[in-house]
């Protein structure tokens, strides 16, 4: 305390007045009030702008009630994130299932194409009802095959590779991808250490997010796509200045078919192939989002050094 302050009580239900999670009734009022807390109690705060705060009364001897507050903002996004990750891990092993039942059924469809096309007798309408069936199949396949993406199930090749270089050899087709409004900008901080990936289903990761990145602002900006050390991981941060989203979206927001676009054509399943991507790749993905201020989406990949492929 500098020189000088001076310290004052804080009444009690002061105090509790500004947590709508804790009654003022439960504590002292007074010397003829001492409070309605029976068992201790612990609740949890949250305010405007994201702070938590975890409150807990206990009763001591004496009548007196003890009260601890601490900050538990750190703690609870990583509880948020674990629940977050163990519902989609969850949701995940679903479109894994029937993505394997549609594609027997598609290998009987196309074995027997192929025995139906080796019948010569077959005249230019049916051969065209055989053509048809075959290209249904084929759209048939491909869906199992995203289902499969979605499941963190897909066949993975992966190499040791420079981000930094795959960033820079595709800023043209982001800038092409993202339309004349929006300006991609690269933020590389050298040197960048070697990762383990799927250099092909990465790009294609980067260039669903920045598609996201340019959707989220209608009116054009800068798309800011990052890349730095972190620990013993490298992150890979795509960020925009657009509408941002509420905290109910970005919980959903990973979730398969999960989409605020719906009417622009929107699948919802964007999201969901990065977020399958990224954690059969051993790496995290998160979204720090508020609405009217932008979003920032961060994957974050082993270092091949700590990774068990580099071991």
């Amino acid at each position: 305390m500098q020189a000088g302050a001076s310290a004052r009580k804080l009444h009690a239900r002061f105090f509790a007045a500004g947590f709508k999670e804790l009654d003022p009734k439960l504590l002292p009022h007074g010397e003829e009030d001492s409070g309605a807390l029976g068992i201790p109690v612990v609740v949890r705060s949250r305010s405007i702008g994201g702070r938590v705060l975890e409150i807990s009364l206990s009763r001591q001897p004496g009548e007196r009630i003890v009260m601890l507050a601490r900050d538990m903002t750190e703690v609870d996004k990583q509880e948020a994130n674990a629940r977050r990750a163990q519902r989609l891990d969850g949701m995940m092993r679903m479109p894994h299932q029937v993505s394997h039942e549609v594609g027997n059924m598609i290998g009987i469809i196309t074995g027997s194409l192929g025995m139906l096309e080796k019948i010569s007798s077959l005249d230019s309408k049916q051969q065209r009802h055989v053509a048809r069936i075959r290209k249904a199949a084929e759209r048939g396949k491909s869906l199992a095959s995203s289902m499969l993406s979605v499941a963190s199930q897909q066949t993975l090749t992966p190499v040791e590779a420079d981000v930094g270089s795959l960033l820079c050899g595709m800023l043209d087709i982001l800038e092409m991808a993202t339309g004349p409004h929006c300006k991609v900008r690269l933020d590389l901080r050298d040197p960048l250490p070697q990762v383990y990936l799927d250099p092909a289903l990465f790009e294609q990761a980067v260039l669903n997010l920045c598609l996201n990145a340019a959707a989220a602002m209608p009116e054009g900006g800068e798309i800011l796509v990052g890349a730095h050390p972190k620990q013993d991981m490298l992150a890979v941060e795509i960020q925009d200045k657009g509408i941002g989203m509420s905290p109910e979206v970005v919980d959903q927001a990973f979730e398969p078919y999960f989409t605020t676009r719906s009417n622009q054509g929107g699948t919802g399943l964007g999201l969901a192939i990065v977020y399958g991507f990224v954690r059969q790749s051993g790496g995290q993905i998160s979204i720090h989002s508020r609405l009217g201020e932008g979003t920032i989406v961060e994957m974050l990949f082993p270092v091949l050094s700590k990774t068990p492929w580099g071991a």
